[in-house]
């Protein structure tokens, strides 16, 4: 163990897990900023749900409480096995209830931008994979990083790429906004956040076609993957910001803070989420893959014996 997560770091470990639960306990009780007819107030929709909708729904309105007690306790109480498997299992239940319940926060936050929310939860399930390939490769020569990143590289690549709903392929379907942006009269909100989301999913693009690249190995590998894994990243947090920035720009007012709220409560909600299933698969695999040995430890070795280094 400590492969990926050194033990040096396990602090650092314990404080990530600190925050993604934080974070889906804030989603639970952040509110939404409603404007209308001159009248303004906060909706604490989580809460508000609570035994006023059916069971599934219900139990969609209390998950980001019961998953952030539970992400928190877990990473206070560290047991080798138990920790990975249950933040996993807390990561990934809202991607299984949303199957069967069309009516929970998640599909319906989701089904705001596109109706085919199957596809975007694939979207979803092949970055995390991705970005969690891509930070294997990037630290140790593991068939696991190259086999989950390149995958899901594939996955992601048909999903954007090729028309899997029948229209025009996801990716192509971004420069759409520009045309509707200049019809419409909109330049310095609609095009902007197409070119932004263009920008986004074209470095999306590049850390797939590396993690596929990744799929042999390159003596490159190393630096490529820390470079693939740092695009999945930091493109996913420009998200929200774009869609601000060109709220923002469309006029502001009242919009801006409804959005504003929208956008900070879906960010708490889906970056616990996804934050945890990406925490929990790195720290799962750590537990299997084996100890590196550097340069140093094997000159030990040979100059003590098995015993060698170890005072």
């Amino acid at each position: 163990m400590g492969v990926l997560l050194p033990e040096t770091e396990e602090e650092q470990r314990r404080k990530m897990i600190t925050w993604l639960g934080s974070a889906l306990i804030l989603g639970f009780i952040f509110p939404f900023y409603i404007s209308v007819f001159g009248r303004s107030k906060f909706i604490f929709a989580n809460i508000e749900m609570i035994g006023k909708v059916d069971f599934f729904t219900t139990l969609s309105a209390l998950y980001p409480l019961i998953a952030g007690i539970i992400v928190l306790w877990i990473g206070l109480n560290y047991e080798p096995m138990t920790r990975p498997i249950t933040i996993l299992a807390v990561g990934f239940f809202p991607f299984l209830t949303s199957i069967f319940n069309k009516n929970d926060f998640l599909a319906s936050s989701i089904r705001e931008y596109n109706k085919e929310t199957t596809i975007m939860f694939l979207l979803i399930l092949s970055l995390i994979g991705m970005y969690v390939g891509s930070k294997i490769v990037s630290v140790t020569d593991h068939t696991s990083g190259r086999t989950i990143g390149g995958l899901s590289g594939i996955v992601f690549l048909i999903l954007v790429l090729l028309p899997v709903t029948g229209g025009t392929p996801a990716y192509f379907g971004l420069f759409g906004l520009l045309k509707s942006g200049a019809r419409l009269n909109m330049p310095g909100s609609l095009i902007l956040l197409g070119i932004a989301l263009i920008a986004i999913f074209t470095l999306y693009i590049f850390a797939a076609v590396i993690n596929i690249l990744n799929f042999s190995y390159r003596p490159n590998s190393e630096q490529t993957a820390a470079n693939a894994s740092k695009m999945i990243l930091y493109s996913t947090l420009a998200i929200p910001v774009s869609i601000l920035v060109g709220v923002l720009l469309a006029g502001g007012g009242a919009a801006f803070g409804m959005f504003f709220t929208m956008i900070v409560k879906i960010s708490l909600l889906l970056g616990g989420i996804i934050g945890t299933c990406v925490v929990g698969l790195l720290d799962l695999i750590d537990q299997y893959l084996p100890q590196t040995r550097k340069g140093g430890d094997l000159l030990n070795r040979d100059a003590f014996g098995d015993q060698g280094g170890a005072f």
